[in-house]
């Protein structure tokens, strides 16, 4: 495939796959020729539907994030009997996301089978978090 911008080649590509081995949606690709990548795009009704499909899934994920947002600010600063309950669900994702990074951490340097612990026993260290802790972090111990 050559993409030509102003009468100049730009990016000649070629493909690893034979074409007898194009199936499904790719089948566009088949005779390609000299066919914009546009038109072809454009024309199909599958690339078009997973267009609409896309933009209609980003606008509404923004709509609805901002309106329930807006409204949980909105209730959260006026002076309602579940003021409290509004305030908390506001503050709920700053409470929750060091935790999940806490169980992250620990599932890495989990002795048995994390990646940390397994790339330092691949280098010759055998180092328990729980056991030796302050071994790795600069020797102390």
């Amino acid at each position: 495939m050559l993409l030509i911008a102003d009468g100049q080649p730009v990016v000649l590509e070629r493909s690893l796959l034979p074409l007898e081995n194009v199936r499904g949606a790719w089948h566009l690709f088949q005779g390609f020729g000299a066919r914009p990548l546009g038109a072809a795009l454009f024309s199909d009704p599958l690339y078009l539907e997973s267009l609409r499909v896309s933009i209609v899934f980003a606008a509404s994920v923004a709509v609805l994030g901002l309106t329930l947002s807006l409204t949980l600010a909105y209730f959260a600063d006026r002076a309602l009997r579940a003021r409290l309950v509004f305030r908390t669900l506001l503050i709920w994702p700053y409470a929750v996301a060091p935790a999940v990074a806490g169980v992250l951490w620990m599932f890495m340097f989990s002795p048995s089978f994390g990646i940390v612990t397994y790339w330092l026993r691949e280098g010759g260290v055998t180092w328990n978090h729980m056991i030796d802790g302050g071994r790795l972090c600069g020797g102390m111990n």
